[in-house]
């Protein structure tokens, strides 16, 4: 049994698209940033801006109950500590530039 016409075109139709597809360049979107990695950025930027001295640390391997003490160590000297992941701070820091 020989298929119909119309399903033979279809069919070409259809063999032709999946080869457009896969042949053609992949579209490049740029990619989609959430507003609040936009707000911190803007916040770390500004903090730079508003202060002469600023330091920064790695906080990767400190113990929790370390970090709390030096938290409130440093807040009862009206320090303004901030924390954020190192990709979000090099984006400010390129901002402020």
């Amino acid at each position: 049994m020989e298929p119909k016409e119309e399903t033979k075109e279809a069919l070409k139709e259809n063999e032709g698209l999946k080869e457009s597809s896969t042949s053609a360049k992949a579209v490049h979107k740029a990619p989609r940033i959430a507003q609040y990695k936009k707000d911190i950025v803007d916040e770390f930027a500004k903090l730079m801006l508003d202060y002469p001295i600023i330091g920064a640390a790695n906080m990767e391997n400190m113990p929790a109950p370390q970090l709390q003490k030096m938290r409130a160590l440093l807040r009862e000297n009206d320090v303004v500590l901030k924390m954020t992941k190192r990709r979000l701070m090099k984006l400010a820091i390129d901002k402020v530039k």
